[in-house]
């Protein structure tokens, strides 16, 4: 506990002197419900400015979106005359109809596709298809959780005993094994019917909402183009920072994995993940994700992975590797509208790896590539010592040590002392095979460590 508590007290933060408390519990009741009512009906100023509240996990800060310059302010313009909240009629009616597909219970619907019998009990593509969107335009999410959504999506198939077929880690937000899993999801034409209906219909329904509607497309390998363009541009309309930690991280990660661009997008999105107090809230699987997608999708924003570095450190630093859940005075846990607490995952050896892949496709500098690399090398000795046989990974101190001095070469950064404190090198080497332990000499000579054949 030593090791944990010495890394924890030289542990160089990012500068948040100036931000308010970090908060407590992903925010409480009253502040979602403030939260809530005011995006809802947000108040309009002089200039075509909106002032909304970004989400409570980022401390439900005030700020302001101009409709036509499309800047957004954290600080309030001036000058800033109230208006008379306007009539907004957007001409749609709200979603309903008769039959099955709108008597059906969430559960019915679900075992009734994932079972195959949606034909014989005559259910209509186009009708599940409204009724989906309904569901998911009528409830109003504190987070993006599985706990939440799981009594309003009857096209994920997830959580179920399967009749087809086994599949590991059914709940799991992301696979990436590759491949859609096409046997959790509804039918290709359920959801081509579903993108039809929410293309003229996306400001009706809450930006968490609708990622985890477009991860179900991302997951189950449908992709429409033409509905990520109009997702993309539609929340680049100032409402970012209105998303959790997760919806964030997840909205990026859709677009990439699904092989379509959108620069404005990632730009905003940059804008707001950088952001001290957003960059603060997130979780080890967002850094994680958020890296993944702009690296993969060839989005080497300087500024985004120059706030990722600046970031994991703090989680790295103050985090015991043998928990594999975060305290909640290092990282808040949220809480789901159904009641479930969820405490956030902690960094494993293994995802440090795969982040270390990710600023490898980023030309240097990174400023403080130098500084994460040593958090990084401290904690997976320390998690070697402590982390229990769930938390680890066939080959993980190897495969790291790689990606590691790969990094460290590119971004010419000398990493010998760091390797040789953190480091027993000759039982890392004499457990693994003749070529792997070849490869890896010859990467960490090449970042002056020397070792011993």
């Amino acid at each position: 506990m030593e090791a944990v508590t010495a890394a924890a007290a030289t542990a160089k933060a990012p500068a948040t002197n100036a931000l308010p408390p970090m908060s407590a519990d992903g925010g409480s009741q009253e502040e979602f419900e403030k939260y809530w009512d005011s995006n809802t009906e947000p108040q309009r100023y002089g200039g075509n400015w909106v002032e909304r509240l970004s989400h409570p996990q980022v401390n439900i800060e005030p700020y302001w979106y101009n409709e036509s310059s499309g800047e957004t302010r954290w600080t309030k313009p001036k000058p800033a005359r109230k208006l008379r909240a306007k009539e907004t009629d957007d001409g749609l009616q709200a979603l309903a109809g008769d039959g099955p597909e709108w008597e059906m219970s969430i559960m019915e619907l679900k075992e009734a596709l994932h079972d195959g019998r949606d034909k014989s009990l005559g259910l209509r593509t186009e009708q599940l298809a409204q009724r989906a969107v309904a569901e998911y335009e009528n409830f109003v999410p504190r987070v993006l959780s599985w706990h939440d959504y799981q009594y309003h999506t009857f096209w994920f198939f997830g959580g179920m005993k399967r009749k087809r077929r086994a599949t590991s880690g059914s709940r799991s937000f992301f696979d990436q094994t590759g491949g859609a899993s096409n046997e959790l999801f509804a039918s290709r034409e359920f959801f081509l019917a579903a993108a039809e209906v929410l293309m003229s219909r996306l400001h009706r329904m809450h930006p968490i909402c609708l990622t985890y509607f477009i991860w179900t497309y991302t997951r189950a390998g449908v992709v429409v183009p033409e509905l990520m363009e109009k997702v993309g541009t539609h929340l680049c309309n100032g409402l970012l920072p209105t998303m959790d930690r997760c919806s964030l991280g997840t909205m990026v990660w859709n677009f990439t994995k699904q092989g379509v661009r959108h620069d404005h997008l990632f730009a905003d999105a940059t804008k707001e993940l950088s952001r001290p107090n957003r960059l603060r809230s997130l979780a080890a699987r967002n850094f994680q994700n958020v890296i993944i997608a702009y690296s993969r999708g060839g989005y080497l924003h300087p500024e985004l992975f120059e706030a990722m570095a600046r970031g994991i450190p703090r989680l790295l630093d103050l985090h015991d590797p043998k928990l594999p859940k975060n305290e909640r005075h290092v990282l808040f846990a949220y809480t789901c509208k159904d009641g479930s607490e969820v405490l956030a995952d902690s960094f494993r050896i293994s995802n440090l790896t795969v982040i270390l892949k990710g600023f490898a496709k980023m030309r240097p500098p990174v400023p403080s590539m130098e500084r994460t690399l040593g958090s990084m090398a401290d904690y997976v000795r320390r998690s070697q010592e402590r982390s229990p046989a769930m938390m680890r990974d066939k080959d993980d101190v190897p495969d790291f040590l790689g990606v590691f001095a790969w990094v460290a070469s590119k971004h010419k950064i000398d990493v010998g002392e760091i390797v040789h404190d953190s480091f027993n090198l000759g039982p890392i080497m004499h457990g693994m095979e003749a070529n792997k332990a070849r490869n890896l000499r010859h990467k960490l000579s090449a970042v002056g460590v020397p070792v011993a054949a």
